[in-house]
């Protein structure tokens, strides 16, 4: 994730959102966004979020496949490997794929289309990339869930008990610890293995569905369109973006239940405990 969904994003034209993202995000921008020439994504009609989500993330399943296809990601389990041992060769392809094309780090590597072209992913949709290489390897989508640690900071898979992340190449065991004000959340298991639990500062990982992965997917547009470098310039005029509108917003709004709201989550005591704990981590 490049940077969380913020409540602090102004909602500009908030009468005629709706309108705006059923008739001109999903019909003209989305599709820049993916690298298929499919129809745009339709709404109407559709209130459930995780409804939302999965319609959202159908059109996006192609452009995953590009992605896997293009760059060798692994999509075969051998009859003999564990569940461990796939995801790590996973996350390892992916993650030196990333390292190897590191010069294009940055914006270009948060959306499909540009993804790519430079052949790297940020954490999400890296994420959404990995959780599509299992599914097409045989694991259920049922089977994962797509994990938000910080809360809303960075972006994993998951699968089997087990916290997979493709970006920093980690793959821990998790345990299933109590919900958060109704969210489902898991606790990584600490190891003696100190190299690996520093590549983890948040411990507890808040769920969702792998389909509402597409929620952080789209608020990073509100990340990029509120930077003012070169590539962010150079890419919101490619995608058409409309920098009157809080994509991040909508998102929140429309892809997740409203217990995932920022401030509500900040006002949680076991995400506030969360965050002290990782300070803490981050200065050792």
């Amino acid at each position: 994730m490049q940077e969380e969904a913020s409540d602090h994003y102004e909602k500009l034209v908030p009468e005629n959102s709706e309108t705006y993202f059923n008739e001109s995000f999903f019909q003209e921008v989305w599709p820049k966004l993916l690298c298929t020439e499919e129809a745009g994504v339709n709404l109407t009609g559709v209130e459930n979020p995780q409804k939302r989500a999965e319609e959202i993330y159908t059109g996006l399943v192609p452009s995953l496949d590009t992605y896997i296809e293009k760059y060798l990601i692994p999509t075969s389990k051998e009859a003999a490997e564990t569940d461990e041992a796939f995801f790590t060769r996973v996350c390892s392809a992916m993650f030196t794929l990333n390292f190897k094309n590191r010069a294009s780090k940055g914006w270009q590597d948060c959306w499909p289309a540009t993804a790519i072209e430079v052949g790297r992913t940020n954490c999400t949709l890296g994420s959404l990339v990995l959780a599509r290489a299992l599914e097409n390897a045989g694991y259920s989508r049922n089977e994962m869930e797509f994990g938000m640690p910080g809360p809303i900071s960075h972006a994993v898979v998951i699968a089997k008990s087990k916290y997979i992340d493709q970006a920093n190449s980690v793959v821990v065991d998790v345990t299933r610890s109590a919900d958060i004000d109704g969210i489902r959340t898991y606790r990584v298991v600490e190891s003696d293995d100190v190299t690996t639990m520093e590549k983890i500062p948040f411990r507890r990982i808040p769920v969702c569905a792998v389909e509402q992965g597409v929620a952080p997917l789209i608020w990073n547009l509100s990340s990029m369109i509120n930077r003012n470098d070169g590539s962010a310039k150079v890419l919101t005029e490619r995608l058409g973006l409309d920098k009157s509108r809080s994509y991040a917003d909508w998102a929140r709004d429309n892809l997740l239940s409203k217990n995932w709201e920022n401030k509500r989550m900040e006002n949680q005591p076991e995400w506030v405990k969360e965050k002290q704990e990782v300070a803490v981590r981050f200065k050792q």
